[in-house]
């Protein structure tokens, strides 16, 4: 855990406040996880993306090297992380690192009208990535590519085996939870970043 204190000549924090959050100090910005410790890779992920618009309030970028989803809210130069997930990347070969929108470059969903595997219309979201229910809260960002839930093995759809590794095709993984807010918030336009 970090303790900042006055003593230490961080002015502004209590003498033994937890920090959580990204924070200036002493003119740079460090970015402190749940449990009170440096997150470098947010730090790095953040250098990024600070200058970047989204066509929600929302953006998303996804570090493979740490298998973790960070998802920001704000705007361009204005960017505050609100979810730190774990989850699971593409396996080598299936690399998708790039620059994405939420149902852009002719995402297999839309907000409107999908054909399930019997060729019926559906509306709304598509909710399966295949016309089994493999999957729950499907969001496409290119083609095949997107967010969903883990695939409902024996461990289901939160089977924390299947994060923190290379295991998809391109997709990311994510516990049923998480994938959910995904689905219900990053609306078309929401930028997504992989890297």
């Amino acid at each position: 855990w970090y303790f900042l204190s006055r003593s230490q000549g961080w002015d502004g924090y209590a003498k033994g406040a937890m920090v959580v959050g990204l924070h200036n100090i002493d003119g740079k910005k460090y970015a402190f996880d749940q449990s009170g410790a440096q997150d470098t890779r947010l730090e790095w992920v953040m250098s990024r993306i600070m200058g970047l618009s989204s066509g929600t309030q929302y953006l998303i970028a996804v570090d493979s090297a740490s298998y973790h989803t960070y998802v920001f809210q704000g705007s361009s130069g204005n960017w505050t992380p609100i979810y730190n997930w774990m989850c699971g990347v593409w396996m080598d070969g299936y690399s998708k690192v790039g620059d994405y929108y939420v149902g852009g470059d002719d995402a297999c969903y839309n907000w409107t009208r999908w054909k399930d595997g019997r060729n019926n219309f559906k509306g709304g979201y598509r909710t399966t990535y295949y016309p089994e229910d493999d999957i729950r809260y499907f969001t496409g960002i290119c083609l095949d590519l997107g967010f969903h839930s883990c695939i409902g093995w024996e461990g289901g759809y939160s089977d924390w085996g299947q994060l923190g590794k290379n295991i998809s095709h391109g997709c990311i993984r994510l516990l049923e939870s998480c994938a959910k807010w995904v689905y219900d918030n990053a609306l078309p336009g929401t930028r997504v970043l992989l890297y």
